[in-house]
């Protein structure tokens, strides 16, 4: 069973218009990315929601099926499909933390990556918030740059 995301492609962008998003996560201030409409409710801007759309129209998120075949070496035990899926998380983040580890990565860690960050919006509302303030988006979008400059992407 497939996770339905909530963004889909839309059409066909070249992945170096992402890279003006890296400015945009440079110097982000919390107003600029997201929106309190009242007591425990908020929404995202509308040019964070645009980063989130052109992840999607430049191909850099992986599918489900994908990344879980990948993840799970294709088990079809749930349990255990649960269990490696946190350890993908673990192991994600302890990438991100590691700067050498980052410059190793390739561009299928970058859309598992992307992918699994904006899965998670799903399960934990804010989380994307979160990953602005510890630069999770701004490491993956720098990372992807730096791959498209050296003709990897």
């Amino acid at each position: 069973m497939a996770l339905e995301l909530k963004y889909k492609k839309q059409k066909s962008v070249d992945v170096q218009e992402l890279f003006k998003f890296i400015d945009y996560l440079t110097d982000i201030a919390e107003d600029d990315y997201i929106r309190y409409n009242g007591e425990h409710e908020f929404e995202y801007t509308d040019t964070f929601l645009g980063l989130i759309q052109m992840l999607f129209d430049t191909d850099m998120v992986d599918n489900y099926e994908h990344l879980i075949g990948v993840i799970t070496n294709n088990s079809k035990d749930k349990y255990e499909r649960c269990d490696l899926f946190s350890n993908w998380i673990k192991e994600m983040n302890r990438v991100l933390s590691r700067p050498c580890e980052m410059k190793k990565t390739d561009k299928d860690f970058l859309k598992q990556s992307f992918f699994t960050v904006i899965k998670l919006e799903d399960i934990f509302p804010g989380s994307w918030g979160i990953d602005v303030e510890t630069g999770t988006w701004l490491k993956l979008l720098k990372r992807t740059k730096e791959l498209y400059e050296s003709g990897e992407l």
